[in-house]
């Protein structure tokens, strides 16, 4: 015969009491848990990001053509070392020397002229002078036709480029003599018309003739093309027979002694740098690391705009890098080194790792241990760089911490084994 066994109220009272008091001790006790720790201590924050940097050279002259014609000879080749003043190539000059010559002429007959402005002109000497202009004029006229003919020629192929430039050499020629033939007949005429200022009008006619020989044979100069500086001849392709015009730029002549980095820096990491801040210049030669001390010169007023190497668009501020130091080969203008810069800096800083940081309903929070129990202790964060974060507020040096917050089977009251 089965017995039913009741419990009375005594007893159910009885046994709940052992049940609470069981999860009392149990929330006390903490299960025991096996986590890295680390003792929270004052140090150096340092945090450095490292960019690339495009090596650049502090000088960069160009060189123009500073008349037109064609190219006659060339004297240097790209990659030249150059002293200043030595001759990179000469712009073939003979037309202009023949204007040269032909004005010249003209200045010798005026000043000759002049000599002879109080003398009495023969009548006989007029109309001989008038002849010559005559004949100088069909002369003149003879060539431009045979010039314009020439052209269509040249134009059609049916003549060499060095025969129509003959053609035209003598044109000119011709026209210069008829110029000259004429100025001769004009002061002929005014020195047997006798009257004031005649010697003012000689005076100006050779100055202005003066300022055009001046023009010409500084055009001649200009036709040789000199380094204006000392460095290395960079840009330049020039051959013999090209043709350039004036204001032309046909090179580079760029300083090797020194150079200077362009590094462009993510705009959100550029807000602590200072000109004159130091970096570190470095670059793989031989497959050895070499590295000298630079110093930045100069930070953009604002942020541009680039595509990461992951297709990505980014801020960034472009910094100009300078170093009184050499490497020895130097660097080469064009090449890439590796630029190390300090964006934040701090002394007596309380640092932990970001492994210790995670966020709770009341902030942002590590795991304190005290007693080896877990306690959640609330901070304050500062700077953080890629892994470690400084802390404002919230801890102190010797207090210990979990090193991961995420620890499996951690929660508060766990006890560290």
């Amino acid at each position: 015969m089965m017995t039913k066994k009741v419990l009375n109220k005594k007893s159910v009272v009885g046994i709940i009491a052992v049940v609470i008091l069981g999860i009392g001790i149990g929330s006390i006790t903490g299960k025991t848990v096996e986590a890295e720790t680390m003792e929270v201590s004052k140090e150096s924050f340092v945090d450095t990001i490292t960019e690339d940097g495009a090596v650049l050279p502090t000088g960069d002259f160009k060189v123009y053509a500073e008349t037109q014609g064609l190219v006659k000879s060339i004297h240097k080749s790209e990659g030249d070392k150059l002293e200043k003043g030595e001759v990179i190539a000469t712009v073939d000059a003979s037309t202009l020397k023949l204007e040269l010559e032909g004005l010249k002429g003209q200045l010798l007959s005026l000043e000759g002229s002049k000599q002879m402005a109080s003398e009495v002109v023969k009548k006989s000497d007029i109309v001989a002078q008038q002849s010559v202009v005559e004949s100088a004029k069909v002369h003149f006229e003879q060539t431009k036709k045979d010039e314009k003919r020439s052209k269509q020629l040249l134009d059609a192929g049916a003549v060499s480029k060095t025969d129509y430039e003959k053609v035209q050499v003598a044109m000119l020629e011709a026209e210069n003599t008829y110029k000259g033939q004429v100025s001769n007949l004009a002061t002929l005429e005014s020195s047997n018309r006798p009257q004031k200022g005649t010697t003012d009008f000689h005076e100006g006619q050779i100055r202005q003739l003066q300022a055009e020989i001046d023009i010409l044979e500084d055009q001649i100069r200009k036709s040789i093309l000199r380094a204006g500086t000392s460095g290395v001849l960079a840009e330049f392709s020039l051959e013999e027979g090209d043709r350039v015009e004036a204001m032309q730029k046909v090179a580079s002549i760029i300083s090797v002694d020194q150079v200077e980095i362009e590094v462009l820096v993510l705009a959100e990491e550029a807000y602590n740098l200072i000109v004159d801040q130091q970096v570190v210049i470095s670059r793989e030669r031989n497959g050895q690391n070499e590295s000298i001390i630079g110093r930045i010169k100069s930070i953009a007023p604002s942020a541009v705009e680039t595509m990461s190497t992951l297709g990505i668009k980014e801020k960034r501020v472009k910094i100009i890098v300078g170093s009184d130091e050499k490497m020895t080969p130097a660097l080469i203008p064009g090449s890439d080194v590796d630029v190390e810069i300090i964006i934040h800096q701090s002394t007596e800083a309380i640092v932990i790792p970001k492994t210790a940081v995670f966020y709770s309903d009341q902030g942002d929070a590590v795991w304190m241990v005290k007693d080896n129990r877990i306690h959640l202790q609330l901070i304050d964060k500062g700077y953080e760089s890629n892994r470690s974060i400084e802390t404002l507020a919230g801890l102190m040096p010797g207090d210990r911490i979990v090193k991961y917050y995420d620890t499996v089977g951690l929660s508060m009251g766990s006890r560290i084994k």
